[in-house]
């Protein structure tokens, strides 16, 4: 739920669903500019970076026709600051 609820705070960010009803979210990075293919591809580029940078560990998923990354935390000891961590690390190897 916290991730979902950084996403719908972030103008970078988007999450289906909105209120998820288990750990799964699946959530986009939106890059101005960057729509279809183009952003799919964002996607995937950045599931492989945040994979080689050892900092996490995320899949991604087609859902609605477009690429999403899939997150399932499942750890009860994950914290807001691991998704805070999460979503910068994510950000940084965009820029």
């Amino acid at each position: 739920a916290e991730l979902a609820a950084r996403c719908a705070e972030s103008d970078d960010l988007e999450a289906l669903p909105t209120v998820p009803e288990l750990s799964v979210v699946c959530f986009r990075h939106l890059v101005p500019g960057l729509s279809g293919e183009t952003l799919d591809r964002h996607q995937d580029t950045l599931q492989t970076a945040l994979e080689v940078s050892g900092d996490g560990w995320l899949t991604t998923t087609r859902l609605r026709g477009a690429t999403w990354l899939r997150a399932g935390v499942l750890n009860y000891l994950a914290t807001e600051d691991d998704i805070d961590h999460l979503l910068a690390v994510l950000r940084r190897v965009a820029a």
